[in-house]
């Protein structure tokens, strides 16, 4: 299942356009293309068997390739064009067509993003 939801609320709207989750999702296929964006997307890996996989994908001339070949468990947040500047300590361009680890960009605070997520998920679901 793929979900979608479009931010409209401020002071998030200001920098994010949409958020995605994929909870469950596969193909028949090992790979699936998500087309190039002008914008920064944070991807957080929801798997258990990838604790900490947290990344900034920088503006993309590329697709960005995922892979399902197992059921994708994966939350994005898409930012708005520019967007992304006030969630990195460096200027945009340099991460163009580049991933990074969260972690470099936010040492203490991407494991803590993630286990957020991960823990309000296991209550809902209780």
């Amino acid at each position: 299942m793929v979900r979608i939801h479009r931010v409209s609320r401020t002071p998030l709207s200001a920098y994010v356009d949409y958020l995605w989750l994929a909870d469950g999702y596969s193909q028949p296929h090992a790979q699936e293309f998500v087309l190039p964006s002008a914008s920064m997307t944070l991807v957080v890996d929801l798997n258990d068997e990838s604790a900490g996989a947290v990344r900034m994908y920088g503006a993309r001339s590329q697709p960005l390739v995922l892979g399902t070949s197992k059921p994708l468990r994966v939350m994005a947040a898409h930012f708005k064009a520019g967007g992304g500047f006030p969630f990195v300590a460096c200027p945009a361009g340099e991460l163009y067509n580049l991933q990074v680890s969260l972690t470099s960009l936010w040492p203490s605070e991407a494991a803590e993003l993630r286990e957020r997520i991960l823990e309000h998920r296991r209550r809902r679901t209780v």
